[in-house]
């Protein structure tokens, strides 16, 4: 894969930095989280993590970093022109949508 077929980390919103801070045991599942992400924002290469939403999010997609009772997930959007993708959400699989 070439770097012109990769996609880039353009933006994390300040909500999903203080979220982390506050649950420092992400990091490393959110780390590579994005780099999956940086190769393919989409679901086929990420089957079962990443869902394309729809209702008033049909635009983003989410991934599912822990599952369960106490799943978390991460809301982001792809910008297929600039190949890049903005993360705006992180947080309780309730509190998120």
């Amino acid at each position: 894969m070439t770097d012109k077929e990769r996609y880039r980390i353009r933006d994390i919103h300040g909500r999903v930095e203080k979220y982390l801070r506050k649950r420092p045991e992400l990091g490393e599942s959110f780390v590579d989280a994005l780099e999956s992400l940086e190769a393919c924002p989409f679901i086929p290469q990420n089957l079962g993590h990443v869902d394309h939403l729809k209702g008033p999010y049909h635009c983003n997609y989410r991934y599912r970093l822990k599952s369960g009772s106490r799943g978390v997930r991460f809301i982001y959007e792809v910008d297929q022109e600039d190949h890049a993708v903005d993360i705006y959400e992180l947080g309780p699989r309730g509190a998120v949508y």
